[in-house]
């Protein structure tokens, strides 16, 4: 994988990731588990009758009302970070001493995922193309 290609890799991770959690999945299984094969157990189990598109579209609807949940008990992007720990300099292996350049990356993030840099949640115009209108006016 490129460096150009994870961002998006990002994304699709936050969409399964989010079906993950709202279907009690495993996280420790997921590696098993092919996008084609997800669609199947969502068709089959509570027969949503979705193509992988519409699967990965429930997928983010489901972080984006995570990060409304967080807005509404007050988080914003400023909480959005990680401890001192994590920010040192890699200790060994490949990425020894490379430090990670965690605003870049978040801004980044963000953008993608179509996420307000100082709110953390997603811009209105996204809520509305993933069918939360009702949540854009609450929070917009």
């Amino acid at each position: 994988m490129t460096d150009r290609e994870k961002p998006e890799a990002a994304a699709t991770i936050v969409a399964i990731g989010g079906l993950e959690n709202s279907a009690c999945f495993c996280q420790f299984a997921d590696g098993e588990v092919t996008i084609p094969e997800w669609v199947e157990l969502f068709n089959t189990v509570p027969g949503y009758n979705w193509d992988a598109k519409e699967m990965m579209r429930a997928g983010r609807r489901v972080y984006y009302l995570k990060r409304l949940i967080n807005y509404r008990f007050g988080r914003t992007a400023e909480d959005d970070k990680l401890t001192k720990r994590m920010l040192e300099p890699a200790r060994d292996g490949e990425p020894e001493g490379i430090e990670i350049n965690f605003d870049g990356m978040k801004k980044n993030f963000y953008e993608i995922m179509k996420i307000d840099p100082v709110k953390a949640i997603p811009v209105k115009e996204a809520l509305e193309e993933y069918g939360m209108s009702e949540e854009a006016t609450v929070v917009w």
